[in-house]
């Protein structure tokens, strides 16, 4: 995996035409791991790697993966894959993200390694087998709302049937401060203006998805999420279900 060259790449990347936020960004953070993809017992140093990314995305997570993969650039054995589980977060930060991704010519799946935690915590079973998937496993995944636009700048993108890919309105959670005669702070949800979703729109064609993606995903209440079925990501040019 190359890096050099990319150390202002997601500071540049940002948007101007955004100045909106999925709710709940506070929430725990992306982060980064270099995972083996074979029993290192048995393979040692010479276990091909990739890069797993875990967690909310925000203004900051572009950032924080350019450094993370200076850090294990010098792995030999490293692949250009990043496996991707996340709830979300940030447009801004999904976008830039995205646009790290499709400069590394990365190949992004939606996966994960079967720690036993996360945001989706508790035991992992086999969709098909139901049978325990042991730790340290590759297994399914999530990718819903901001996290799609992420998962976009992928050179290539791998959504297994297993995985589930979740899309919906954006909305933001404006804070007007505290209210003296309420007692509390107040807040307002505000969804996309029609600039912020032709930039989204735009950023899709730049990607190679079709826009009626960004559409269907406009139409679905914020408060709901509706997760493509293999036939829409390949009609919508997402992704494939496997390498």
């Amino acid at each position: 995996m190359k890096i050099s060259g990319l150390a202002n790449l997601a500071k540049g990347a940002t948007l101007s035409a955004f100045s909106l936020l999925f709710l709940n960004e506070a929430q725990a953070q992306m982060s980064f791991k270099a995972i083996p993809l074979a029993d290192p017992a048995v393979c040692g140093a010479r276990c091909p790697t990739v890069i797993q990314a875990e967690g909310r995305i925000t203004q900051s997570t572009a950032t924080e993966f350019v450094n993370f993969a200076k850090g294990v650039s010098d792995r030999s054995k490293l692949l250009n894959i990043v496996l991707i589980h996340s709830p979300g977060g940030s447009v801004i930060g999904s976008m830039q993200l995205g646009a790290v991704f499709r400069t590394l010519g990365a190949t992004v799946v939606v996966a994960r390694v079967n720690s036993g935690g996360g945001f989706f915590s508790g035991a992992q079973t086999d969709s098909r087998t139901g049978r325990a998937i042991p730790a340290g496993a590759i297994t399914n995944a999530s990718c819903n709302s901001a996290c799609v636009y992420a998962v976009m700048g992928g050179r290539k993108r791998i959504i297994p049937e297993q995985s589930n890919i979740g899309i919906h309105r954006m909305q933001a959670e404006v804070n007007h401060g505290f209210d003296p005669q309420q007692g509390r702070q107040v807040f307002e949800k505000k969804t996309g203006s029609a600039s912020q979703v032709d930039t989204l729109r735009s950023y899709a064609r730049t990607m190679g998805i079709d826009q009626k993606l960004i559409v269907l995903a406009e139409s679905v209440p914020h408060e709901t999420i509706k997760i493509l079925s293999a036939k829409e990501v390949r009609q919508f040019k997402l992704g494939v279900p496997k390498l």
